[in-house]
């Protein structure tokens, strides 16, 4: 095969290579689960809603995999959640306290629902684009590098909060 029948194969249509149509359909995927996992947030028993949101984010991790064609391990993938949700600082483990607001009676509900389903969507957004970047690198959760996971799940996490807070929207 010549050069520029490869290089033509790995062009899609309109010039969108598969990588970059991998992106895409990663982002698609990662939003929606992002939107999915606000209603975990919202749900107003205790501990059922961390348990949604697990499923939830487990659930987006094996439609990432897919996409790369990677074997997905549920058992390995829900301690790197935990590694890197834990790692987030103690002021944002502070919205993690939602599920404990739920079980003041009456106005507990109302007050775990407001700030669960913005760590929700955080913490979902940001595991979305950490594993759409390790899987889309080629590489296995043998050769992960948990620090630097870790320090770009934080990023993710607080750009997605800082995007969403009043002031930026300019409601403030």
């Amino acid at each position: 095969m010549s050069k520029q029948a490869t290089t033509d194969a790995t062009v899609l249509t309109h010039g969108i290579t598969d990588h970059q149509a991998n992106e895409h359909s990663a982002n698609n995927i990662i939003y929606k689960y992002t939107a999915i996992s606000t209603g975990a947030g919202l749900i107003p028993v205790p501990f059922l809603d961390l348990l949604a949101l697990s499923g939830v984010q487990l659930a987006m991790l094996n439609e990432l995999g897919k996409l790369y064609n990677y074997k997905f391990e549920e058992h390995r993938m829900k301690s790197i959640i935990g590694v890197l949700v834990t790692s987030l600082p103690a002021s944002a483990l502070v919205n993690s306290t939602s599920t404990l607001f739920k079980m003041v009676p009456f106005i507990g509900p109302i007050l775990g629902g407001i700030s669960g389903y913005i760590y929700s969507a955080a913490s979902t957004f940001a595991l979305g684009k950490v594993f759409n970047a390790h899987f889309a690198s080629g590489m296995s959760l043998l050769s992960l590098d948990v620090e630097k996971m870790k320090q770009e799940f934080q990023a993710f996490h607080s750009d997605y909060i800082k995007s969403k807070s009043p002031a930026a929207s300019g409601t403030a």
